[in-house]
């Protein structure tokens, strides 16, 4: 049975550079009433990420070790708004006297920066391609993690986003083979000591919220909202149990020293918010999509 106490699984997701394109999808008809149908895509934001990993560490029943981060991100307007305003200048502007200047395009969002240490503790990493002759130490502790996984560390790693879930299970050292088998069946009954936290960390950013940034998110919601297929999770109709018996004070101490604690923790560092008067008019998404719709 210690076989199955010491099981690992350990897998990781390592993506150097990703960008994600909106585009707004319109019915374009040919020429003539019986013209075909052609699709047409506009762009309209696009999300830029730099350094991303995801890994997830199973060690038997006792822990899981769930992490992701992503080293620099950006969310950049693309063509016009959905209102028709064209809120971006291409190429240079006159500054006088026969002189022209770049236009910079601003970020709706920019958060952390480049970096290579989001393959650190992974094979990607030659320091520990160097030490491979060596197996890798899986021994979990809930006070070792949550002293040496903080938030600090994890925004070293990437400094955009970091995320860590780590559950784990106090097994005693005893435990015998049956014991394990009742526990790995049913957990609700086992009267261990189970503890979790999840925490997200967000590095220092800068948002622009602007009218271009606020319409592009309105169309992006009103989209998700408009999906043609049944949802992914239907909560289920569970009836409330009846003549359950009255428990007895051994089970509620037992209920009491054993309750699973759960933590949730979301920090944010050094956010920048520039709020910018309103350049466009007030916008109806659902009469926009449909426009275009007609085409």
């Amino acid at each position: 049975h210690r076989h199955r106490l010491n099981k690992t699984l350990h897998m990781g997701l390592y993506v150097e550079t990703a960008t994600w394109t909106f585009k707004l999808t319109e019915s374009v008809q040919d020429s003539g009433y019986f013209g075909p149908t052609k699709m047409r895509f506009t762009p309209f934001m696009r999300v830029e990420h730099q350094g991303s990993f995801a890994t997830v560490v199973v060690r038997g029943l006792e822990a899981v070790n769930v992490q992701l981060g992503i080293s620099t991100l950006t969310v950049d307007p693309v063509g016009h708004c959905m209102c028709g305003i064209q809120d971006i200048q291409d190429g240079n502007v006159s500054a006088g006297q026969d002189q022209t200047i770049p236009v910079k395009i601003e970020s709706f969002l920019s958060i952390g920066q480049e970096g290579q240490e989001y393959l650190s503790r992974s094979l990607f990493d030659p320091q520990v391609l160097m030490e491979a002759q060596e197996l890798w130490e899986y021994s979990y502790s809930w006070d070792k993690h949550i002293k040496e996984t903080t938030e600090a560390n994890m925004l070293a790693r990437t400094g955009a986003v970091a995320m860590d879930y780590f559950y784990f299970m106090d097994l005693p050292t005893d435990v015998s083979s049956e014991k394990l088998s009742e526990i790995s069946t049913d957990l609700e009954y086992s009267n261990m000591s189970e503890k979790a936290v999840c925490r997200v960390a967000f590095g220092a950013s800068e948002v622009n919220l602007s009218s271009g940034f606020h319409h592009r998110l309105e169309a992006v919601l009103h989209a998700l909202n408009q999906h043609d297929y049944p949802p992914y999770f239907m909560p289920p109709n569970y009836e409330p149990p009846t003549n359950l018996a009255v428990a007895t004070e051994d089970e509620v101490a037992s209920l009491e020293a054993n309750t699973p604690i759960r933590s949730y923790i979301v920090t944010v560092m050094e956010p920048t918010i520039v709020l910018h008067a309103a350049q466009h008019t007030r916008s109806n998404m659902k009469y926009i999509f449909s426009a275009k719709r007609r085409k």
